[in-house]
């Protein structure tokens, strides 16, 4: 006995532009372009009615093949900063999403990167692949024992926030992609201020200099950094070098979190047949029922036994 994948007649096996480009701001202008493949790539973008400049564009593929049946976000810029914050996140993802879900497909791959882009996307509920996340762990538990090493003690995690960070970002502690989730929800940050000292050593151009700010930061925090050590804190601490931390802060503080995953790349996907991943999607896209349609309300694609 095998499980495949029920066919439904009726489903559409198109892209329904009306509902991907549903209350999307300024003059929208779209294109299609159906691939050899199969894939159907659909390009938005939306320009200001006065200036005409781009305030936003997104990128998106559509395989409806049966045993494909996945979409995927190949862009998502917001360009405007004026746009940033608004909702307009909201409106994009949610229409794509039911956009997915009346053409039956199942998953919604992307790349993650950019300042906020690997942060806001396991934020919504997407998970890395099991090689991006323990990519992932590798690349960003030496920037945490760095920032752990440099900023002031009075800004530095506690004793027990910091091992929770550490334990998560383990590979042989943690192997479930979805504790990312554990990391971008935790309310741990740095206040911005101590971030910028850091940000300013790291921009020193002349090396031995900036080598000797880090290991007298580290000194007055009592800790005494070798050689090797040392040259590994001048090399992670390159990730903060041309960050916007000021776009990246609240209130004066920047997201541990955040600052972890910022620039860093990661692929993966949201199941639209995944409990946790639809769960946690609803409570932060699904807060608008104007852009987004709960899954309990749609019909999926199921799977009956043959």
């Amino acid at each position: 006995m095998t499980i495949l994948p029920a066919f439904y007649s009726g489903v559409n096996q198109t892209v329904n532009l009306e509902i991907l480009l549903k209350d999307l701001p300024g003059d929208v202008t779209h294109s299609i372009e159906s691939q050899p493949t199969g894939d159907n790539v659909v390009e938005v973008s939306g320009n200001s009615p006065i200036t005409g400049e781009k305030k936003y564009d997104c990128k998106f593929t559509f395989n409806f093949h049966a045993g494909i049946q996945k979409a995927s976000i190949n862009n998502f810029s917001i360009h405007d900063p004026n746009e940033r914050g608004q909702g307009l996140g909201v409106k994009v993802i949610g229409n794509l999403i039911n956009c997915a879900k009346e053409s039956a497909i199942k998953t919604i791959a992307l790349t993650a990167e950019l300042e906020r882009g690997a942060f806001v996307w396991a934020k919504l509920g997407w998970v890395p692949s099991q090689t991006s996340f323990s990519k992932l762990q590798k690349k960003c538990q030496p920037k945490l024992d760095v920032l752990q090493q440099l900023l002031p003690s009075e800004d530095r995690l506690s004793n027990s926030t910091f091992g929770i960070f550490r334990d998560l970002l383990d590979l042989d502690e943690t192997k479930d992609p979805k504790y990312i989730w554990a990391i971008v929800d935790s309310s741990a940050t740095y206040k911005l201020e101590s971030l910028k000292v850091l940000q300013n050593v790291a921009n020193i151009q002349n090396s031995n200099e900036r080598i000797n700010q880090i290991k007298s930061l580290a000194l007055q925090n009592g800790i005494v950094l070798d050689e090797l050590e040392l040259a590994e804190a001048d090399k992670t601490l390159r990730f903060i070098k041309n960050m916007d931390l000021e776009n990246l802060s609240r209130d004066g503080k920047v997201s541990v979190s955040v600052l972890l995953f910022a620039w860093e790349q990661w692929k993966g996907e949201l199941n639209l047949t995944d409990k946790d991943q639809l769960d946690r999607l609803e409570r932060h896209i699904g807060k608008n029922p104007t852009y987004y349609q709960p899954v309990s309300e749609v019909q999926l694609p199921s799977q009956q036994l043959v």
